[in-house]
């Protein structure tokens, strides 16, 4: 059994991740939450230094932060602390166990409809301008870092951004060489500075890959992909079949950051093509109604939020599909929760059905003393009977005694009056006075001792009625079957004769 280091409030539980220089754990905390535990060496297996740790830990300590107000971005992973270890770091976050976009994309991208496919966008989008506004740069957006997560209240599925081991708090004057290879701007590669609208061309990338399920750039090595993107120099139009979504792409992928529009510019357009796609699907949301331009202006935003409505949900079953085939696989990190789960409840089985039988134990128990202490309180009363009867005899001896001795003296005066009196008599007076009072001592005592040897003996005494009179019926009946024997064979021997 391997042993985990031990975390102030958290237990590790399993492994579930490795990377170069980090190790995802499956963990728990005092409130029983599965939580994701990262532990990050300050150095990799072959010796190398993990130059960014601190840059991750400070953005982390950001994210932390933030993670506090309620006004923090569900698109995006939530963070609860960060522990340290000797060489190691420990930055506990919210679990999200139901996959990553790129593995959803790959089993059920043919179930996707073009409004699932925009909902996607909006809600990565979303999440990169929560990121903008609190001055963090990603660097590595990419559909692996895309996590499939679940509303607590609604029970419905979206996605949130994860991954924050090269992101930076600057978010300009950039200049390490970071990233994925097909996802990277043609500024990282150049060596030259840049700033976060990396993170918008990272987007494109990604949007063009939901929307035709295939990456921009082709990856074919790193020598390859690195020239292609080097000698891009605009977005080919006419491989998307709508306009707003070829707009968005071509402005994401322009070769010059200072183009590139702002992360909200992007999800105002992309909420726009939702909003007329609500509006030529009026008739799946509402009844059809004739109505004024003035009326029609003010049901748009409800007609708008219904859509979202339904969307949402939509979306939610898409995803939900990975869910169940996740349940399904032995080594998927959710199948590992549910078999811990059905463990947690046979222990609490077991513990319950061992406190209810040390209950009734303790109630057998308590029975068994309040029998004993009543059989005690029997015998003592017994014996205090007999004691007194005791005292009370020893009690009427000493008054015989002393009546006696005042006959004596009586006696003595009567003998000095008359010297003829045999001294004798008194003295056989004494010993028939006496006497009889052992004798009757003597007998009260064996009679009560019978009564109470009687009493400790009454259960071995009714046992063996019992067993009497189960030998006597024995008996009686042999007796009978000897009898009707010897009858019939004596008729028998008449009828012979006859």
């Amino acid at each position: 059994m391997q042993l985990y280091p031990r975390l102030s409030g958290y237990e590790i539980i399993a492994e579930i991740g490795q990377g170069a220089f980090a190790t995802v754990y499956l963990g728990r905390g005092i409130n029983q939450e599965y939580v994701a535990i990262k532990e990050i060496s300050s150095q990799r297996l072959d010796g190398q230094k993990n130059k960014y740790l601190q840059k991750e830990i400070t953005t982390i300590q950001q994210l932390i932060e933030k993670s506090k107000f309620n006004n923090y971005s569900r698109f995006l992973t939530k963070f609860y602390g960060f522990q340290k270890h000797g060489n190691y770091i420990y930055i506990i976050s919210e679990l999200c166990e139901f996959g990553d976009l790129y593995m959803h994309m790959i089993n059920f991208y043919g179930q996707y409809t073009f409004e699932i496919k925009l909902e996607f966008l909006v809600e990565i989008i979303q999440g990169i301008q929560s990121l903008h506004e609190m001055g963090i740069t990603h660097r590595d957006l990419k559909t692996d870092n895309i996590l499939i997560a679940q509303d607590k209240k609604t029970f419905h599925y979206y996605l949130k951004i994860s991954d924050f081991g090269i992101s930076s708090l600057s978010m300009d004057n950039l200049q390490s060489k970071v990233g994925t290879v097909v996802y990277m701007a043609p500024e990282i590669l150049s060596q030259a500075y840049y700033d976060y609208k990396v993170d918008i061309w990272s987007f494109g990338i990604i949007a063009f890959e939901i929307m035709k399920n295939q990456l921009y750039f082709p990856y074919n090595g790193d020598a390859e992909t690195i020239k292609q993107i080097r000698q891009h120099t605009k977005y080919q139009r006419g491989s998307i079949n709508d306009e707003t979504i070829e707009d968005i792409l071509d402005l994401c992928l322009r070769k010059d950051p200072k183009e590139r529009p702002e992360a909200k510019e992007i999800k105002q357009m992309l909420m726009n093509l939702q909003n007329e796609i609500s509006q030529s699907q009026r008739t799946n949301f509402q009844q059809p109604q004739q109505y004024s331009q003035q009326q029609q202006n003010q049901q748009q935003p409800q007609q708008f939020e219904q859509y979202q409505q339904y969307i949402h949900k939509t979306t939610s079953k898409i995803l939900e599909l990975f869910v169940k085939s996740l349940e399904k696989n032995q080594n998927s990190i959710l199948s590992k929760i549910t078999q811990l789960e059905l463990n947690n409840k046979q222990k609490q089985s077991q513990q319950e059905k061992s406190y209810v039988c040390q209950e009734q134990l303790n109630i057998e128990k308590d029975q068994f003393n309040q029998q004993k202490s009543i059989n005690h309180g029997h015998d003592s009363n017994f014996n205090s009977n007999l004691q007194n009867q005791d005292n009370n005899q020893n009690k009427n001896q000493s008054q015989n005694t002393n009546n006696f001795n005042k006959n004596n003296q009586k006696t003595d005066s009567s003998k000095q009056q008359d010297p003829l009196n045999n001294p004798n008599q008194n003295i056989s007076c004494r010993e028939t006075d006496k006497k009889p009072t052992c004798q009757n001592k003597q007998q009260q005592n064996i009679h009560f001792k019978n009564q109470y040897q009687s009493k400790t003996s009454y259960l071995t005494k009714s046992n063996n009625n019992k067993i009497s009179c189960s030998y006597l019926l024995i008996l009686i009946l042999i007796f009978f079957i000897v009898i009707t024997l010897l009858i019939f064979l004596f008729r028998q021997l008449l009828e012979s004769r006859k």
